[in-house]
């Protein structure tokens, strides 16, 4: 059974130990921020967390200590000069990204980035088109 648990929320990164009386929370990281997903390898027990920072971005952390310390990595980029058709019949809108859709470690097979010096961490993106929510 579980020992640990990351709960990712507006507020921060929570992170929720098992004791013998039950669920406590023994860290937060990101206090205030939107911690939008986040992933224990189950290789190394390292953490990634993907976060939404409205005016300053899209961030992805790692720690290699639990919590303890926390590095950026590259976010996924699209292609220079990819856009995104609006689907109104406007003309297409540069590609940017909105948020890290998913976090996934070893065994992806599908799209897949590369973030920085942990190559077997995988984050994918949605394209998000004008009109839509969170566009």
């Amino acid at each position: 059974m579980a020992e640990l648990l990351l709960v990712s929320t507006r507020k921060g990164l929570f992170a929720l130990e098992r004791s013998a009386s039950g669920w406590t929370v023994g860290r937060l990281s990101f206090k205030g921020e939107n911690c939008t997903l986040a992933v224990v390898d189950p290789r190394d027990g390292d953490w990634y967390v993907a976060m939404n920072l409205g005016h300053f971005g899209v961030k992805l952390k790692h720690s290699p200590d639990r919590g303890q310390t926390w590095a950026d990595l590259p976010v996924p980029a699209y292609p220079e000069g990819e856009t995104i058709p609006s689907g109104d019949g406007k003309e297409p809108k540069p590609a940017t990204l909105k948020l890290i859709w998913a976090l996934e470690g070893p065994g992806l097979r599908a799209s897949r980035v590369d973030c920085g010096p942990a190559p077997h961490l995988a984050a994918s993106s949605i394209p998000m088109i004008a009109g839509n929510p969170g566009s």
